[in-house]
């Protein structure tokens, strides 16, 4: 889910700066808005539903024995409810209500850290590259959407790999520098300052989409493969939202696809700052 950018491909209709269809955006973004209302709405219903599922199904297996006859269909109960949670924090990551737990963090080391589950998770006939630098700004995020949001780029990459065809996933970090929205090629949520921000891109060999397909691709559920495969790039265009960063995608039939998250780097004076308070809290929390 990580990676670096060996194709040159095709921005699409929506490229910013371009100034296509400036009357629609309003509207769009509008519409948009109160689907996320309504996600996170379903979300926290849903999340409090599930609780008493899981609760309960745990607490039966618990006095079940390893014979009785209806411990089988408990045992679906609970994977169906663990199975729903996950869409469930899907919908609250799409919303931009997931619970949030800020640390300074190095997203280098993070894809790192998850490279072997990343291999694991494609097909042997995919093959991952990484090109991580090694000198990376920090960012203030929340490493388990961090992870969540590698883990549906990479996802999303090996599907777009089809058959049984050889390819390749690559993924990069970098420190960039941005003068402003002009600046970002490709079509995606999220409009960024000028500034320093941490690059994460994942590029594949696959399909490519053409412009009509490219400009739904962080629309909820939406798929080229088929129904209800989930929330996917619309999860993680809301992570990326919630961490005040960027997401922009540059794909064409045949020449695969690039996406690129951009998140605000950490100067060094934040860092300190950061630190200090840190410490203060624990002072406080000793003292207590």
């Amino acid at each position: 889910m990580i990676h670096q950018n060996p194709i040159r491909l095709r921005t699409s209709q929506w490229k910013c700066g371009t100034g296509q269809r400036p009357a629609r955006l309003p509207l769009r973004n509008q519409e948009q808005d109160k689907v996320r209302q309504l996600a996170a709405g379903m979300a926290h219903d849903l999340n409090n539903l599930l609780t008493s599922v899981l609760c309960g199904s745990s607490l039966a297996l618990d006095q079940l024995g390893k014979d009785h006859p209806a411990r089988s269909t408990i045992e679906i109960v609970s994977q169906s409810g663990e199975e729903a949670a996950a869409l469930v924090r899907q919908l609250m990551a799409y919303s931009g209500i997931a619970p949030f737990v800020a640390t300074r963090l190095n997203v280098s080391e993070l894809v790192s850290d998850i490279a072997g589950s990343l291999r694991a998770s494609v097909p042997d006939r995919v093959r991952l590259r990484f090109d991580l630098a090694r000198s990376l700004p920090l960012v203030r995020a929340d490493a388990g959407q961090m992870e969540h949001l590698v883990r549906a780029l990479v996802d999303n990459a090996a599907e777009s790999i089809d058959g049984e065809s050889a390819g390749t996933i690559s993924i990069r970090t970098r420190a960039v520098s941005i003068g402003g929205p002009a600046e970002l090629p490709g079509t995606g949520p999220g409009s960024l300052d000028a500034g320093d921000y941490v690059q994460l891109e994942v590029t594949d060999t696959g399909q490519g989409m053409d412009e009509a397909l490219a400009g739904r691709m962080f629309e909820p559920f939406f798929s080229t493969k088929f129904l209800g495969r989930g929330l996917g790039l619309a999860a993680a265009a809301g992570i990326v939202r919630a961490h005040r960063g960027a997401i922009r995608a540059e794909t064409a039939p045949g020449l695969g696809s690039a996406f690129r998250v951009y998140l605000p780097a950490l100067a060094p004076e934040s860092l300190l700052l950061a630190e200090n308070r840190a410490a203060e809290e624990q002072r406080v929390e000793a003292a207590a």
